[in-house]
């Protein structure tokens, strides 16, 4: 018969501490015939084992980034200098006087967001909590458009985006209600060779550390690079408390990759040092970092006949669950982001306002990506052959349990590590193990 184990998250991550700071949002649940997917679509997501496939699509992905990246960029270059010299000067930032966007309440009154919201601690760390009591289909949350970092994404940008596009007309907004965009700037977030984290992560390195007192300020509320919430950035003593060799790996490489390609992208562009500078000056280890952010908080929608990949204030608090009370996208008329209640009753005061990263994402995703581990992840399953001594079935009725077929330990222990690959055997056969009920017996 088909017998089902589920891992507990102590085979995952037991440190709690690296608990993700702040709660991202990505992948959101759609309704009716909106589609908020996640930036980071990991197309891989729903099986069991799913980095051999990440490491091989990344891997691509890297080459051809570093195969065009002298080329593609000179051409970069050609098009932000067009007639004359780029002004690399640090741009003025608008009027900010008693601006405080480092808590919900103060984005809200400087920027006309909406929701009767508040952010507070809750069982999975700071999130958004209900004021008072919504109903289904109520919006609890809108941020204007234009606050919000927007660039174009993966799926439609094989081109540079074009002036007229809905995104770039948020980036125009986004400029009127903060500061200008460095031309060298706008050319790598607009540049299609470029996948959407990548330009995302530039935006957001530039906006917290010269786009202006708003989102200097809300860089202020993400986890610093030694805080540890962040996958990318932690040691390799840290990532040896995964339990999943394959895991640790795999964000090890990325991180190392990432570092190598940002200074071989700024060693080949020859406006590599303006860009630097406008950016003032970031580490490879600060873009590491920017790109951890985006890992974790950036989301996606449709906006017209354009996917726009974005990352909006105060939205990316929502945390996650399998069961979420609230969905978001972007809104009908495309000037604001929303979170609504999708469950089907209403919402108490003082609930949590969770939306879903990701029906069918296993802990493997999510810790590499966020920096946490869901307790008995539904999707985490492992199906394995039983067979069960003769007439065992016959005896049993559909209702039975598991437990009723008298599983010695060491006969089935033998069996399952033949399934498992090698490097994540011990931390999945304590999941398996720690998941079924066994009864006395010798090895045969």
């Amino acid at each position: 018969m088909e017998g089902v184990a589920r891992r507990p998250i102590s085979t995952v991550r037991t440190l709690q501490t690296f608990k993700s700071y702040r709660a991202p949002l990505c992948k959101l649940v759609p309704r009716s015939a909106r589609q908020c997917v996640p930036v980071l679509n990991l197309a891989s997501s729903t099986h069991v084992k799913p980095h051999a496939k990440q490491a091989t699509s990344r891997s691509v992905k890297v080459k051809a980034f570093e195969d065009q990246c002298v080329e593609e960029y000179v051409a970069l270059k050609n098009k932000a200098r067009g007639a004359g010299a780029i002004d690399v000067e640090q741009p003025v930032a608008r009027e900010s006087v008693g601006l405080d966007a480092t808590t919900y309440e103060g984005f809200a009154r400087a920027t006309n967001a909406t929701g009767e919201v508040t952010v507070k601690d809750g069982p999975s760390g700071p999130g958004l909590f209900a004021l008072r009591e919504f109903a289904p289909d109520e919006v609890v949350l809108s941020i204007p458009l234009g606050y919000a970092l927007s660039v174009r994404g993966d799926r439609n940008a094989d081109k540079d985006v074009p002036e007229n596009s809905r995104v770039m007309q948020l980036q125009t907004q986004w400029e009127e209600k903060n500061v200008a965009i460095p031309e060298v700037v706008k050319a790598v977030i607009n540049a299609g060779i470029l996948e959407e984290k990548w330009r995302l992560s530039v935006f957001l390195l530039w906006a917290v550390r010269a786009g202006g007192g708003l989102w200097e300020q809300l860089g202020t509320t993400f986890p610093s690079k030694e805080e540890g919430s962040l996958p990318m950035l932690w040691s390799d003593e840290e990532l040896s408390q995964l339990q999943d060799t394959e895991l640790s790996e795999s964000i090890k490489a990325a991180a190392a990759q990432t570092l190598k390609s940002f200074t071989d992208f700024i060693a080949a562009w020859e406006m590599g040092p303006d860009f630097l500078a406008a950016l003032k000056n970031p580490s490879a280890e600060d873009f590491l970092w920017a790109l951890g952010i985006i890992k974790s908080r950036a989301i996606g929608d449709q906006l017209g006949d354009e996917f726009v990949a974005m990352v909006v204030p105060y939205a990316w608090m929502a945390n996650h669950t399998f069961e979420p009370a609230c969905s978001a996208a972007i809104s009908a008329d495309g000037s604001s982001f929303d979170v609504d209640v999708y469950q089907a009753s209403n919402v108490a005061e003082g609930a949590e306002l969770t939306v879903s990263y990701g029906d069918t994402r296993i802990n493997q995703v999510l810790m590499e990506n966020y920096g946490f581990s869901v307790a008995m992840n539904p999707n985490d399953l492992f199906s394995l052959n039983l067979h069960p001594p003769s007439g065992a079935l016959a005896e049993l009725a559909p209702s039975d349990s598991l437990a009723e077929l008298a599983l010695v330990r060491p006969q089935f222990e033998k069996v399952a590590r033949g399934i498992l690959t090698p490097n994540n055997q011990e931390g999945y056969m304590k999941g398996i193990l720690a998941s079924l009920p066994f009864i006395e017996g010798d090895e045969r």
